[in-house]
């Protein structure tokens, strides 16, 4: 059976956040209200661009983060101070939060053992590729939601309340993507909120965001340790091959 391309659940958000920019115009919350509007719109509907037009699904991912990464980088230009901040001790206590958090889903080391991922043979370059888009969109994402987001929001609002409004955002942008039903149980919709909640504190503490992004890849470490597993069992395999000639 062949996947959706449109849920109920994307026309929702879709309109709701339209609903709430429409009503914010010539508010302070215009613009917040905006870019959300534009990656919700680029989530929805660039997978039916891809059919229609054809591209790779390599293509597919990287362009799936441009809009993050070029709203993103608009408020990077306007808050450069933030990238400045650095606290050691900051970064020790949420490392080891995110760590903890990591080993309280109990399915981690199986998770992690039996994944595809690590099953299959492939190449050096394709192996280094997947790493790559492994990181891609945690960049994207940390730079979006728990830097330009965060900081349009506690521009004007407690920071709990600009924690909560981050972190309900980041995990409906999860929930309405086209695979969310393939990928995601309700079990990891309160992860991903337990995650957004401890990064985003974490910036509103005075956080580093190249911190937050670090702390963000190691979370996702079920995405990208199968593919380092894969590279060593490939680069054995050729040891190997060597050996017996």
């Amino acid at each position: 059976m062949e996947q959706k391309f449109i849920f109920k659940r994307q026309i929702i958000a879709i309109t709701l956040f339209f609903f709430i920019l429409m009503i914010s115009v010539n508010s302070i919350f215009f613009y917040t209200s905006l870019m959300v509007e534009i990656v919700y719109l680029n989530i929805v509907f660039l997978p039916i661009f891809k059919k229609m037009i054809g591209y790779s699904s390599i293509t597919q991912k990287f362009i799936f983060e441009i809009p993050m990464i070029l709203i993103s980088v608009v408020y990077i230009l306007k808050y450069p101070q933030n990238l400045k901040q650095n606290d050691n001790l900051l970064n020790l206590l949420f490392l080891f939060l995110i760590i903890a958090l990591m080993l309280s889903n109990k399915n981690l080391i199986s998770n992690i053992v039996n994944s595809p991922l690590s099953k299959f043979n492939s190449s050096y370059k394709k192996n280094i590729l997947d790493l790559l888009l492994c990181v891609y969109p945690v960049i994207a994402e940390e730079i979006f939601f728990r830097y330009a987001l965060f900081y349009s929001i506690d521009e004007y609002l407690s920071k709990i309340l600009s924690v909560t409004i981050v972190s309900i955002i980041f995990v409906c942008s999860h929930y309405i993507s086209r695979w969310a039903n393939r990928i995601y149980t309700y079990k990891s919709y309160v992860f991903q909120l337990l995650l957004s909640v401890t990064l985003t504190t974490f910036m509103a503490l005075g956080g580093n965001i190249l911190i937050a992004i670090f702390l963000h890849f190691i979370f996702n470490i079920q995405a990208w340790l199968p593919i380092l597993l894969r590279t060593y069992k490939s680069v054995r395999r050729k040891k190997n091959v060597k050996k017996e000639f």
